[in-house]
């Protein structure tokens, strides 16, 4: 009798392990060279919702779904466009191969794989920008700046690409970066000590932090942006190199918007959603996408800054959409919101911490993967035990 329960133990175990180790599957929005916006990894599909032009009516989202396609489900995934090659790299797109680059070849609709050779970033924890002339990605992880150079990729090879170690940050491993790119150089907001509204710059064609940084004063009556942790990402510009970049920090309690031609700012309304959210944007706009997969803009004339700053964020009227899902690891899919990612970094759960904390963005003390990890809920076998010992 004895042996029987054991038997029968050993077996509720076993079959215990079989339920599905559930984790978060991770959207990500991102424009085409065109400026077609696409949306990554909503119920396990891939959207393109139009132009600008477009979104003032509802949007009928056109079903760009192909074999090939990553996942979606890495700690952090985030989608970066390469204007000149209209190519949409993704970055910790799957999670049995984080450090791939999956690459969307936009003009054809088609995805590829392309290897990298192990030794580079944690992808689970990086922060990068994908620079423009070079098309090269560059990425600190723990105080750490390295480089990939994806040369003309369109689609993917066989010879793996590496990451190369550039040289240690000056802001100390506890700093998590907000960072962006503008005219070939990377801004950092948020260091150890900054002062309001400035910026640490690194120069990508010569190699070197300044050491010296840059101030960019409030032009239109609002207060100097804050060195908290946030988002930031740039806005393009048709033949050229971006020189505008946007920062949210995490509470959503504003936009800023710095040029890094006129060294100024000027401040926009946060998001109406204030709940943890990434960016992307384009020629016009800044585009939104939150954990909950609502996705929204703010138009933006870069000709005349000053003069669009009492812009407002409207939502895209999505049609049918999928919601965004949870992944299990036999592919299964279940009804709960993921947390979503970027062009460039993660959100930090709606923190806000300080400069000098050095806490915050493309961290991963909180992964967004659900608790499911047991092979057998406590609960389930408490009372599969219970049953058992009272037959015997």
């Amino acid at each position: 009798m004895v042996s029987s329960f054991f038997q029968y133990l050993v077996s509720i175990v076993a079959l215990g392990s079989l339920v599905p180790r559930v984790v978060d599957a991770t959207a990500c929005i991102a424009f085409d060279s065109n400026f077609n916006l696409y949306a990554f990894g909503f119920g396990g599909k891939d959207f393109q919702l139009g132009t600008q032009d477009a979104w003032s009516s509802s949007v009928t989202p056109k079903d760009i779904t192909s074999n090939g396609r990553p996942p979606f489900d890495g700690k952090q995934t985030t989608c970066y466009l390469s204007q000149f090659f209209n190519a949409i790299y993704v970055l910790d797109g799957d999670e049995s191969d984080s450090s791939a680059v999956h690459i969307f070849n936009a003009g054809a609709g088609s995805w590829s794989t392309q290897k990298v050779q192990p030794g580079g970033p944690n992808p689970g924890s990086l922060v990068a920008i994908l620079d423009h002339d070079t098309n090269t990605f560059y990425a600190v992880d723990n105080g750490t700046l390295s480089f990939m150079d994806l040369g003309q990729l369109v689609v993917a090879n066989n010879t793996p690409v590496s990451w190369v170690l550039a040289k240690n940050t000056p802001y100390g491993a506890a700093y998590q970066p907000t960072m962006a790119l503008a005219q070939n150089h990377i801004f950092f907001i948020g260091t150890p000590n900054a002062q309001p509204a400035t910026a640490e710059i690194f120069v990508i064609h010569f190699s070197f932090f300044q050491s010296t940084s840059q101030g960019f004063p409030n032009v239109n009556g609002g207060s100097p942006f804050p060195e908290t942790h946030g988002q930031a990402t740039s806005f393009f510009i048709a033949n050229a190199v971006q020189e505008n970049v946007a920062y949210i920090p995490d509470d959503g309690s504003a936009t800023y918007i710095f040029n890094v031609e006129q060294n100024n700012t000027v401040t926009f309304a946060g998001p109406t959603d204030k709940s943890e959210s990434t960016y992307a944007a384009s020629l016009t706009a800044l585009v939104q996408l939150t954990q909950n997969g609502s996705i929204s803009f703010l138009p933006f004339d870069p000709s005349n800054p000053v003069s669009g700053a009492s812009a407002s964020w409207s939502k895209i009227d999505v049609q049918g959409l999928p919601a965004l899902t949870t992944t299990g690891s036999n592919g299964s899919t279940s009804g709960s919101n993921s947390t979503t990612s970027g062009t460039g970094s993660k959100p930090s759960n709606g923190t806000n911490p300080s400069s000098s904390s050095g806490s915050g963005s493309n961290t991963n003390s909180s992964n967004g993967d659900i608790a499911i990890s047991l092979p057998i809920s406590f609960t389930m076998f408490v009372a599969v035990l219970s049953m058992i010992l009272t037959v015997f």
